[in-house]
């Protein structure tokens, strides 16, 4: 039986000449676990009292084929509940984007056909607004000479009548609702020019080739074996405290993502962003997903994805992926308070 702590200099020296020899070839397992000190050991068994603890089997070349569970704290079964429903809501807004995707590629057969779509209705809009300014001047010019009345009847020396200001306050505002109105198309505008572009890039991506939406091992911080403490799970979260926040946070996230994926990214929306499926071993993609709430804060949810392989599988368990999204929301709370306090 090999065992080993690493707080024994000379066990560990022994361990890595003995790593691929005796004991380990005989038994063919190696287990390697941490105890709540932090102490990391290396064992062809697991001592009863060292069962609680997470440990994982090592090849013959110390490299993870299986993780085995250790005993969960409340703690760390929350965290894990609360990270399977963000990712739960991911994967309905990925199918949903696999609709969309559909839909797009159903609807039009090239990029022409897209857009003239959008100059159809940005034409509709033009059309809402140029009705909405000639309603105004009408009611300006009307208002105008309420007022000129109004202003008539003071210098006459007479009081102005009750019907005629109720007028007055009646234009104004009428005034008022179509200056909303005309604001709400114009933003309608760049809105409907912003999602057809999005609509464009997708649809080019889309005829370039099959998407794969970051398919690979998903992240598993939550079987980290860096150490068994509560907060060993990592849960990559920023809540968004308005939408003007959100929209900025998303910004960033991009620039996150862009920043420490090895991969490019193949789906950006508003809602998402994935980057294509790791290829080698050493791939970090990313995912990202926005999830809207009816009451509560949106939420900006970053999950890791390594290649689905023993060598991927590693680099999901690492220091390296767990700082990824241990810094996500910090990153994105720096930002957005240094973007709102920057001046215009």
């Amino acid at each position: 039986m090999i065992w080993c702590g690493t707080t024994r200099v000379a066990c560990v020296l022994f361990f890595v000449a003995a790593f691929i020899s005796i004991d380990a070839a005989a038994t063919g397992k190696l287990y390697r676990w941490a105890d709540e000190n932090g102490e990391v050991f290396y064992s062809d068994r697991v001592p009863p009292q060292h069962s609680k603890h997470q440990r994982t089997q090592l090849n013959d070349r110390g490299l993870t084929v299986k993780v085995y569970e250790g005993a969960k704290t409340k703690q760390q079964f929350q965290k894990e509940k609360r990270l399977a429903k963000l990712r739960n809501e991911q994967s309905k807004l990925i199918a949903d984007q696999r609709d969309r995707d559909s839909a797009l590629v159903r609807s039009f057969r090239n990029v022409e056909e897209i857009e003239l779509t959008m100059k159809g209705q940005l034409s509709t809009l033009d059309v809402l607004i140029k009705i909405e300014h000639a309603n105004m001047h009408r009611l300006k010019v009307k208002l105008n000479k309420e007022l000129a009345d109004a202003a008539q009847s003071e210098r006459d020396g007479h009081t102005v009548a009750k019907k005629q200001i109720d007028e007055i306050k009646s234009l104004r505002s009428q005034i008022r609702d179509h200056q909303q109105s005309i604001k709400r198309h114009t933003a309608g505008k760049q809105e409907l020019k912003a999602r057809f572009s999005r609509d464009i890039s997708r649809f080019i991506a889309l005829k370039s080739g099959p998407q794969e939406f970051g398919a690979g091992a998903s992240s598993s911080s939550q079987l980290n074996e860096i150490n068994n403490k509560e907060d060993s799970i990592v849960i990559s979260l920023y809540v968004c405290p308005d939408n003007n926040s959100c929209d900025k946070a998303w910004s960033l996230a991009r620039s996150y993502v862009k920043a420490y994926a090895t991969r490019p990214l193949e789906v950006d929306t508003n809602l998402l962003m994935i980057t294509k499926p790791p290829h080698y071993d050493e791939d970090i993609g990313i995912s990202v997903a926005r999830i809207r709430r009816q009451k509560e804060s949106a939420l900006i949810f970053l999950d890791v994805r390594c290649k689905d392989s023993s060598l991927g599988r590693e680099l999901c368990l690492s220091l390296k992926t767990r700082s990824i999204l241990a810094g996500f929301a910090p990153f994105l709370k720096t930002g957005v308070a240094s973007m709102s306090q920057a001046k215009p």
